[in-house]
């Protein structure tokens, strides 16, 4: 799967290229659905690691009670 602008997965939109670390990792900056910005690594996004901003554990978990 290719990162570009544009990308959903899960609740997240891919905005824009971040940067990469000193291991050449990319991260991309992300609008979630719930409204929150968040940098999120290119592999987490491309195996389904990381779908949100971190909202949807709330969520979730509110679901199962």
């Amino acid at each position: 799967m290719e990162i570009t602008r544009g990308t959903t997965i899960g609740w997240l939109t891919v905005l824009r290229f971040h940067s990469k670390d000193e291991y050449s990792r990319k991260f991309w900056e992300c609008e979630c659905k719930c409204g929150n910005e968040t940098c999120v690594r290119e592999s987490d996004l491309k195996r389904g690691h990381t779908r949100s901003c971190g909202c949807m554990r709330g969520w979730n978990n509110a679901k199962k009670h």
